[in-house]
């Protein structure tokens, strides 16, 4: 598969297409069982679920070339990533909603644009980087 910074992002966009599918489809769903009260609970959890997911298919699809570190160190630097994004998510998530009154979906929408472009280029630098 193509190492170029277009291939990987195209890659990286399908990939990331099914994983955020899993993400906003579990968050909707917590969203149910929360009644939308929860809904820093249910942004951590979907989360979480999509980056297990998330995980396996970008090592194995988007960054499919020979990578410079091994499984562990790749998955402590993923979850570290993991962790900030997270984090901050759920900071803007909860500005945006709690502090000006935003609706909930849109809210998450817009801030995961901000989190995925972040992800993908420390991905491509850090964690999956080329051997």
């Amino acid at each position: 598969m193509s190492r170029s910074l277009t291939g990987q992002t195209i890659r990286y966009l399908a990939v990331g297409g099914v994983v955020y599918a899993l993400d906003v489809g579990s968050f909707a769903v917590l969203l149910v069982f929360v009644n939308h009260a929860g809904y820093l609970i249910a942004n951590v959890i979907a989360k979480s679920i999509a980056a297990t997911a998330g995980f396996f298919l970008h090592k194995h699809f988007t960054f499919s070339w020979t990578q410079r570190d091994r499984l562990k160190r790749q998955f402590a630097l993923y979850v570290s990533l993991f962790v900030f994004n997270t984090a901050l998510s759920t900071v803007l998530v909860y500005f945006l909603v709690s502090r000006l009154s935003l609706p909930t979906m849109p809210s998450r929408i817009s801030v995961d644009i901000v989190v995925i472009i972040t992800a993908f280029m420390a991905s491509r630098m850090i964690v999956f980087r080329s051997a």
